[in-house]
């Protein structure tokens, strides 16, 4: 058979790596779990409380296929069913970095055509049957099914054994993206889902017919109308919590609306090391409650955003058992975000002109004093990506942008501006004025609005911030009809190429990356990408350049050499040009309490694992290796 041709020759090219391949090729870390040091227990004891964001926990679908935000999705999610690997926020010189799973091994072969994966040996579900690459591919024709984002340019998957699996792509190219796509999502048993495969729509023949325009679809009518069939009856499927088969450390042991208790699952590949028997997860049902829950000392480990009084009550109420991690400044970027296409703010010289007005660090003092950290250079990268891909003589070249209202001026002077009685104008004698929108939802970004703004006022541009509703927020960036807003659309913390895309668009989508009501940014148009960035920006020093394709080139190749170069190039430009204009960097701060369980890790990495309030990636690698047990 073709297939365990293939295997023969991923076997030589796979010989001796751990995770991904081309671990000195690029940024681009594998991770390869290191057994426990610990000694396993021998019965597991004690509930793990924790809790889970406003929406995260399952009201009724318990179907990992059936849409994003089910149990599969969410707070439940990684506890109970597992991936090939759990992705870290955790970055190793710039790179993703990933904790194994289902799997234990992954990499191309064939020059970047194929990718392929090696399952654990012995692994076993939840009712004790075994969990072979069958139950992957079956999982993956499924993703495909319901038209699910399924990877980068995968062409087929298959098993050539029980322990291999192989995702063939369409273009033999490398891709830093491509290990997350394939290696993140949730495998489900094909013994309750196989069912669902349509028998004559293979993967490899749904990701062909996708591909093609609407205009040569025509021929495959009957097929779609078939899959689109199929896809229903797969969506409405809901096994409930009492029928789930799962292969996590945990299994659904009881249901709510207001908590999910979870129970350790004895046949999990990890289950030696589990010292903890069950997980409480308490919804979310507001803002004050949680915070209340927080003081109170109810959960054992979360991530949480404090203010400053709440941080303080936290740590005053629970002393000596609390203890409060301190984030690493570079996963969420706040700041300033301007529309291109809005006069002045096209103009790189008021642009400039706001980044010498702003004292960051007062902003983030008002804004994120806890977890906050002032961005040492406007570049739109962290500086612990800076230093990964830029030498010290290019960081040199950087313009830290220390306040100096003198220049901010000069530069206000250079393209018309004047100053009368204190005030600002524009060229055509009118008051320049600045508006901010921001979120109701996010205090950080109103606090870093509002200061802003009181920054920009004080200069003697009168500036204010304004308030909008999730909906009115995103529709009216969606339209470009905003002037500025104060806050953040992109994350830097593993992903790059991520934050990249969103910044420059290179997928021909504008920048932001959700949705409002059904409506997501339209393709760009007449030179433009993302907000208005220009597909041709002219940098001292480096001439010309075309952002977009420099964030694509990065993307897609292997040279760390031409990695550090493009970044550079990347970097100058957002520089330059300060956009976006990131003035400190925050993250969920962590909480985790020794009043009812000890041995935590002391690595940071897997604190960071504790991203969306609730601390189930944190739990489930910890556990699997052995920490975090009762006292």
């Amino acid at each position: 058979m073709k297939g365990h041709k293939y295997v023969g020759r991923a076997k030589t090219a796979l010989a001796g790596l751990m995770g991904l391949s081309l671990i000195a090729a690029g940024p681009l870390a594998a991770a390869h779990a290191k057994p426990s040091t610990h000694r396993p227990a021998a019965k597991a004891s004690g509930t793990f409380t924790t809790y889970a964001p406003t929406g995260y926990l399952p009201q009724a679908d318990w179907n990992p296929f059936a849409q994003s935000s089910s149990t599969c999705g969410t707070a439940v999610g990684v506890l109970s069913f597992s991936p090939l690997a759990i992705q870290s926020n955790t970055s190793r010189n710039g790179g993703e970095y990933f904790y194994p799973q289902l799997a234990t091994s992954w990499g191309f072969t064939h020059h970047f055509k194929d990718f392929v994966v090696h399952l654990r040996p012995h692994l076993k579900w939840s009712n004790g049957k075994g969990l072979t690459s069958k139950d992957v591919v079956t999982s993956w024709d499924l993703y495909g099914l319901t038209g699910a984002w399924v990877g980068d340019q995968i062409q087929n998957v298959y098993a050539p054994n029980p322990s291999t699996v192989v995702f063939v792509r369409k273009r033999p190219l490398f891709s830093l993206a491509f290990a997350g796509q394939v290696l993140t999502p949730y495998i489900a048993p094909a013994s309750l889902y196989q069912k669902f495969v349509p028998a004559t729509a293979t993967f490899q023949k749904m990701m062909a017919v996708n591909d093609l325009p609407s205009s040569k679809q025509k021929p495959y009518k009957k097929l779609l109308t078939q899959l689109t069939a199929d896809a229903k009856k797969l969506i409405a499927y809901n096994p409930g919590n009492a029928g789930l088969v799962t292969a996590g450390p945990y299994t659904v042991k009881a249901f709510s609306p207001g908590e999910v208790l979870l129970q350790k699952n004895p046949d999990n590949w990890a289950a030696s090391n589990v010292h903890v028997e069950n997980v409480a997860l308490i919804n979310q049902t507001g803002t004050e409650s949680t915070q209340n829950a927080a003081v109170s000392g109810k959960f054992d480990a979360y991530g949480y955003q404090p203010t400053t009084p709440l941080y303080d009550a936290i740590m005053s109420h629970n002393r000596p058992y609390i203890h409060y991690v301190k984030p690493k400044p570079f996963l969420t970027p706040n700041g300033l975000f301007y529309n291109f296409k809005d006069y002045p703010y096209n103009l790189v010289q008021v642009r400039q002109a706001i980044a010498y007005i702003v004292n960051r660090n007062a902003v983030m003092k008002l804004s994120d004093p806890v977890a906050g950290v002032t961005n040492p250079i406007p570049a739109g990268v962290p500086l612990d990506y800076i230093k990964a891909y830029l030498s010290p003589a290019q960081i040199k070249t950087l313009n830290p942008y220390h306040r100096n209202l003198k220049k901010a001026a000069q530069l206000l002077q250079s393209v018309g501006f004047k100053k009368r009685n204190g005030a600002w104008y524009l060229p055509n004698g009118k008051p320049f004025k600045i508006t901010i929108i921001s979120i109701t939802t996010l205090a950080s970004w109103d606090l870093t609005a509002e200061a802003t703004a009181n920054e920009l006022t004080q200069f003697g541009i009168p500036s204010k911030m304004e308030l909008r509703d999730v909906g009115s927020f995103g529709q009216e960036i969606l339209k470009g009809e905003y002037p500025m807003y104060g806050g953040y659309v992109f994350m830097w913390p593993f992903q790059p190429w991520g934050s990249l895309g969103a910044i420059f668009a290179y997928w021909g989508q504008g920048g932001i990356s959700f949705k409002t009501n059904g409506q997501v940014l339209p393709p760009a148009t007449k030179g433009d990408v993302g907000f208005g960035f220009p597909t041709r920006v002219k940098v001292p020093g480096l001439g010309t350049l075309d952002p977009a394709k420099l964030a694509w080139q990065f993307q897609y190749t292997s040279n760390k050499a031409q990695q550090d170069q493009i970044m550079y190039k990347l970097v100058k430009t957002m520089n330059y040009e300060c956009w976006p204009f990131i003035e400190y960097f925050q993250d969920q701060s962590v909480f985790y309490s020794t009043k009812n369980f000890t041995d935590w890790p002391v690595h940071r990495s897997f604190f960071d694992m504790i991203g969306d309030g609730s601390a189930n990636y944190f739990l489930t690698v910890a556990e699997e290796q052995g920490y975090v047990r009762p006292k």
